[in-house]
């Protein structure tokens, strides 16, 4: 007799199978890399291999287990957090000494603004970013938020969502801010935009917002 292979093969699908509905905060890592946090397992398919979860904006996402690499139970708030830089200039931020990953440039400078809201609402949030350099000038603004998470023991806010860029990037993309309470005494930001393949094609180094201008990070 043929043994037929299993139609969910890998070893995520049998991790999610054993999640405990509305329980835990899930982090996944779906296959082009992207990291989606905040998600609340709902049900569990075995004869599509489809798992539903339901995002920190109360909307429902189906995701085939075979295409996720990592399914992690989360650590910190299992509630929406906010983050805000404090200054007088609304959340704004500026550095004319902040190293990219990608592309590899040192020195380059970028400035914003960057506030997030407890609710996990676009309308109440903001986030945008430009970038100064001769080298790699581009503009991004987010449209969307998808998820949103306080870790380390809330000192660390991570939010991702959807944006769109203008000059040497340009279009839609994903994207993931860090705003962190350390080091002090202002705290650091990270930047990472993919496109909707997940590739990334601009990142950051953490980099202080400036001087006078802590960032400040309130679990709910």
């Amino acid at each position: 007799m043929v043994k037929k292979d299993k139609p969910c093969k890998k070893c995520t699908c049998s991790i999610i199978s054993k999640l405990v509905p509305n329980n835990d905060l899930i982090t996944i890592i779906d296959q082009a890399g992207n990291r989606i946090l905040n998600l609340r397992f709902v049900n569990y398919d075995a004869s599509t291999c489809n798992a539903t979860f339901l995002t920190v904006t109360g909307g429902l996402q189906l995701y085939n287990c075979n295409t996720i690499q990592v399914v992690a139970i989360q650590t910190g708030s299992a509630c929406p957090c906010s983050s805000a830089i404090l200054n007088a200039q609304g959340s704004s931020f500026a550095n004319s000494g902040v190293t990219t990953i990608v592309p590899p440039l040192t020195n380059q400078a970028l400035g914003g603004t960057a506030f997030i809201c407890n609710n996990c609402s676009q309308d109440s949030s903001t986030f945008n970013v430009q970038v100064s350099s001769v080298a790699f000038p581009f503009s991004f603004t987010s449209t969307s938020i998808q998820s949103i998470s306080c870790l380390d023991e809330n000192s660390r806010l991570v939010v991702t969502g959807i944006g769109t860029a203008t000059g040497s990037i340009s279009g839609t993309f994903t994207y993931e801010l860090q705003m962190s309470e350390n080091p002090p005494p202002n705290g650091s930001l990270t930047i990472t935009i993919r496109d909707l393949g997940g590739t990334v094609v601009f990142q950051t180094a953490p980099f202080s917002p400036g001087i006078g201008t802590p960032i400040s990070v309130t679990p709910c």
